[in-house]
């Protein structure tokens, strides 16, 4: 059995990126992986229930306790999978583009569901879940946990049964079951906390600078280093949306009468 805690950062209203990020692994792993995580707690002697990515990371004060937490995602065979998208590349995409790429169904050339096209982290919210469920086996299932608010979450479970309802998706039986645990006590959510919140600072910064080719910090750099594929670590920019959007129409022929024009 697969477990997967995934969490958000750049959801709120203004945000230039969003982030869906987290790991995944054997069930037998993440216990190995809490213990050690509970561990870095004690000798830090600070409350797990205290950690917030946000402001831990911003402040020196907590530099030597982080880094220790994110060199220990490294001990324990669990991978990270993360993917970022760039808001205003979203928002410039037609209506029906956006319904398609936050989860709307598609048969024959039409879209039957309305997807989440003012909800731009369900795109990579999806993105996350399908690269989970190809590293699961077959017959097997992956069962994910989630740090999400109310809002996101209550959406969540909507896609998720969507998913697991449509006769056409290649891993919806792969879907497990979802669970929204308190961070405060989850250190699988903790360490998804603090993976989204560095690829959502590494993101903003590449797309501040214009620079795609930088290098990310040392920090995400020890957080990601099992990451199994490149493509597990993934930003959408207009040139990649649109690219989804003309293979997506290949498999399942012209769903807008806009092709790929954007609205402006």
């Amino acid at each position: 059995m697969i477990q997967s805690y995934l969490d958000e950062s750049g959801v709120h209203d203004g945000a230039s990126v969003c982030v869906i990020a987290g790991y995944f692994g054997e069930k037998v792993d993440w216990g190995r992986f809490d213990s050690d995580w509970r561990i870095v707690f004690d000798e830090f002697k600070i409350p797990m229930a205290e950690f917030h990515a946000t402001s831990w990371v911003r402040q020196r004060r907590y530099a030597p306790a982080v880094e220790s937490l994110a060199t220990t995602i490294g001990h324990q065979k669990i991978y990270p999978v993360s993917v970022g998208l760039v808001v205003e590349h979203f928002n410039g995409c037609s209506l029906e583009d956006r319904k398609f790429l936050t989860g709307a169904r598609v048969t024959d050339g039409r879209l039957i569901t309305t997807g989440a096209p003012s909800k731009p982290y369900f795109m990579p919210f999806q993105q996350c879940l399908k690269r989970v469920a190809e590293y699961t086996g077959q017959g097997d299932k992956a069962d994910f946990y989630f740090g999400l608010g109310r809002a996101f979450a209550d959406y969540a479970r909507i896609l998720l049964k969507e998913i697991r309802e449509h006769p056409e998706s290649p891993f919806r039986e792969r879907l497990g079951q979802d669970s929204y645990p308190l961070a405060k006590d989850t250190p699988g959510l903790q360490a998804a906390d603090l993976l989204a919140h560095l690829t959502y600072l590494d993101m903003q910064e590449r797309v501040s600078k214009n620079s795609w080719d930088r290098s990310p910090s040392p920090l995400l750099r020890t957080c990601l280093v099992n990451a199994r594929r490149g493509d597990d670590f993934f930003y959408y920019d207009d040139e990649c949306i649109e690219g989804t959007l003309a293979k997506a129409r290949e498999i399942t022929g012209e769903w807008s009468a806009s092709g790929l024009d954007r609205v402006h």
